[in-house]
């Protein structure tokens, strides 16, 4: 359905950028949708909905709890190509960009019982070179540790397209995370990559 929070407007724009995982970790699997929410002359902005049950039918607060998403520091036009992957513990993985500056963010999010909060390390920046279009996320250890999550215990893997490379076989990253924090290679191909979405 329709994100019904506020009344249409002609230069709305909401869902035009999503991601959706399906919460089993409480046993009951329950919807969860990230995605890029622009409301007439507001900036882009990230929000998260958690459905209220296993088939939320109306697009509203009685049916969804909805989470506005705190956008990075000086980014103005924020939750375009959002990716978002989902660990053992029902915690949220997302990436998204900073239209703006060009810049590919990842954040951890918590699960609570009325939907997700941002951990305390905040939005930390994948790539500031031309980043964040067609973004993926999938995580290497989704079950944590010792039944812990977070990005350390989770480690995520991203792709996505590097805009100053289109057209060329170098256009593809993958950025994945390491005790020492992000590291990322330039996935190796035979083909140019188009301005497309990759998976």
């Amino acid at each position: 359905g329709v994100d019904l929070t506020e009344s249409e407007g002609d230069s709305s724009n909401k869902g035009q950028y999503s991601d959706i995982k399906i919460d089993s970790s409480s046993g009951t699997p329950i919807p969860v949708i990230a995605y890029y929410y622009k409301y007439q002359g507001d900036n882009g902005r990230l929000r998260i909905a958690r459905g209220k049950s296993t088939t939320p039918q109306g697009a509203n607060t009685t049916n969804w709890d909805y989470v506005d998403v705190t956008s990075p520091s000086g980014a103005s036009d924020f939750g375009r190509f959002v990716a978002m992957e989902m660990d053992n513990g029902g915690n949220l993985h997302i990436t998204a960009q900073d239209e703006t500056n060009g810049i590919l963010y990842y954040g951890f999010f918590n699960k609570t019982s009325s939907g997700y909060t941002l951990s305390s390390d905040g939005w930390q920046k994948v790539d500031s070179t031309c980043a964040g279009k067609w973004n993926d996320i999938k995580l290497e250890n989704p079950a944590g540790e010792n039944s812990t999550y977070s990005m350390e215990s989770c480690k995520p893997v991203i792709t996505y397209m590097n805009k100053a490379k289109t057209d060329t076989t170098s256009a593809v990253k993958i950025v994945y995370y390491t005790e020492n924090g992000f590291d990322s290679i330039t996935s190796p191909s035979s083909y140019a990559a188009s301005d497309e979405k990759l998976s």
